[in-house]
């Protein structure tokens, strides 16, 4: 039930769903329309600027391992991204789930 509604908020914030952080992204939008992926593609870096703007307070490594502020991250550092992403989307899910209860 958990992953119905974590795919479903997916969806509605525009962004395709992120199962796996060690997948690609580029390969999921890559079956996409080609102004699809560029709309989904801009949904997941405002959700990721969000993210970071909520990191403040946050210890280095954290913020290290995230890759704030460079330019060119790694691709360890874009897994973490994702990874902080799916777990914010999946926080905002379970809330839904107990409100609407």
């Amino acid at each position: 039930m958990l992953a119905i509604v974590i795919d479903a908020a997916f969806h509605g914030m525009g962004i395709a769903p992120i199962e796996v952080t060690t997948d690609d992204f580029n390969r999921v939008l890559a079956a996409l329309p080609g102004d699809e992926a560029q709309r989904a593609r801009r949904k997941f870096r405002k959700a990721w600027r969000k993210a970071a703007r909520n990191s403040q307070g946050c210890s280095e490594k954290y913020i290290a391992q995230l890759g704030l502020g460079e330019q060119c991250p790694t691709r360890l550092q874009k897994a973490f991204r994702k990874a902080e992403v799916r777990r914010r989307v999946r926080v905002e899910a379970v809330r839904y789930l107990k409100r609407s209860r």
